[in-house]
């Protein structure tokens, strides 16, 4: 086949050996072998002259070195080895491939350090090398790469500072660097690079926010994560400051200094949220501006400090996925208390709260239901096990429930591992359906 340009096998369901001879078909420029897992092989030592100009092996089980002899694809303008088996270090010689544009070597097993050779790369807009084992500061041969867009470093063993610098990379879109021990200050110039999509700088050591006032120049914010951080600020960051960010749909400031007290009824949000997570952030109300997120599917406000009752537009958010409102003071429910039809939540959390009387479940369809340690009383509601689905876990312990357990625990629930009714008022036998819950883990019915 000395003809053949380009062999595209992916998702073919491959299983064995790779001919490493493939590689060697003196014409071909592209080789794509991506999704085929049970596909094993070894990179071989590659010739000069090689007119390669795209090798993706994506999740593949390849394995073995990178070749010093990579180097010898000059003409190479994509490089995809992610998700696979390779290992060992990464080799000086590509950052030898001056027309490489993409490259991929995520969920790999490389130590060792990025390669200083690697600032050598100036057409290079796609940067990713996540979960691996490597090693030293940050890649300071990236800030030469004026065209990048995106750096995914995330889960590696990366220690030392940010760079004051990185600003200085005027198109970059995306940066990923969670799961590694950076530390020290956040640079002020990473927040004024206004091409900014896609920022997540969780599960650092991170401390200080330098220059925080230029965040609102990150207008076409979508995601933002500032998870597990121990931030040092003058005075708590206003929340009204993100309501600037029109495009934003994920955020999670779990680790943020936040001040919620001028958010009013007429503060203005994007109203395109998916995600957003504010626990242990000192809110003592419900946030009203979360009326209008009809997009929202993961709302998580626990371990703050909110009062009053819930308000009853929260259960016309169809969308929702996971709502936890654990440990704060809530104490009802506001409006009327109607199912919400279609739902698709899975988790409802109203743990560790002050609820008083009967307990409403708004939801027809519940993965994880947690409800203890609050005052309810009064029946455990059928509804709880009268949806299209059965719950797995249902923990209603530490509250002051009365009555039998409902029949239906038993009857419907084929999914259901862990039921903790510990610490109630109950009641009368156990259902003896329960003998017939397969994947029943554990029962708690102590103290009734």
């Amino acid at each position: 086949m000395p003809s053949l340009r380009t062999l595209h096998l992916a998702s073919c369901y491959l299983v064995g050996e790779f001919p490493s001879s493939v590689f060697m078909i003196p014409n071909l420029q592209s080789i794509i072998l991506d999704y085929n897992p049970d596909l094993r092989g070894n990179l071989p030592v590659f010739r000069r002259n090689n007119s390669m100009q795209v090798l993706s092996l994506w999740e593949t089980s390849f394995s073995g070195i990178i070749p010093d002899s990579i180097g010898n694809l000059k003409h190479l303008a994509s490089l995809k080895l992610a998700i696979s088996n390779f290992s060992g270090r990464i080799p000086f010689s590509l950052g030898e491939l001056s027309n490489l544009s993409r490259l991929s070597l995520s969920s790999n097993h490389f130590t060792g350090e990025v390669p200083s050779s690697f600032g050598n790369l100036k057409q290079l807009i796609r940067f990713s090398i996540g979960g691996n084992q490597l090693t030293g500061n940050f890649p300071s041969a990236l800030l030469n790469l004026t065209k990048l867009r995106i750096i995914n470093l995330i889960s590696n063993q990366f220690t030392g500072f940010l760079p004051p610098n990185i600003g200085q990379l005027f198109k970059l879109e995306v940066l990923y660097a969670y799961g590694n021990s950076f530390t020290g200050a956040v640079p002020s110039s990473l927040l004024q690079i206004s091409s900014l999509t896609r920022l997540s700088l969780d599960d650092y050591q991170l401390s200080d926010l330098v220059g925080f006032e230029n965040v609102s120049l990150l207008s076409n914010l979508q995601d933002l994560y500032f998870k597990s951080n121990n931030f040092r600020v003058s005075s708590p960051v206003d929340l009204n400051v993100f309501s600037s960010f029109k495009e934003l749909v994920h955020l999670d400031l779990s680790g943020f200094p936040l001040s919620t007290a001028n958010i009013t009824s007429d503060s203005v949000f994007s109203s395109n949220f998916e995600d957003l997570y504010l626990p242990g952030r000192n809110i003592t109300e419900f946030p009203e501006f979360l009326r209008d997120q009809r997009n929202l599917k993961y709302l998580y406000l626990s371990n703050n400090n909110i009062k009053g009752q819930l308000p009853d537009w929260l259960w016309r958010l169809q969308e929702l996925q996971d709502l936890d409102l654990s440990h704060n003071s809530l104490s009802g429910f506001d409006g009327s208390l109607k199912a919400v039809p279609g739902s698709q939540i899975r988790i409802f959390d109203l743990s560790s709260n002050a609820f008083q009387g009967r307990i409403f479940i708004p939801y027809t369809s519940i993965n994880y239901m947690f409800a203890s340690s609050n005052n309810f009383t009064g029946e455990i509601p059928r509804s709880l096990c009268g949806g299209k689905s059965s719950p797995a876990i249902i923990d209603l312990s530490n509250n002051n429930f009365h009555g039998s357990i409902p029949q239906c625990l038993g009857t419907n629930m084929s999914y259901l591992t862990d039921l903790n009714l510990h610490n109630n008022s109950l009641s009368g036998s156990l259902p003896y359906m329960f003998m017939h819950a397969y994947k029943l883990r554990s029962i708690d019915v102590s103290h009734n």
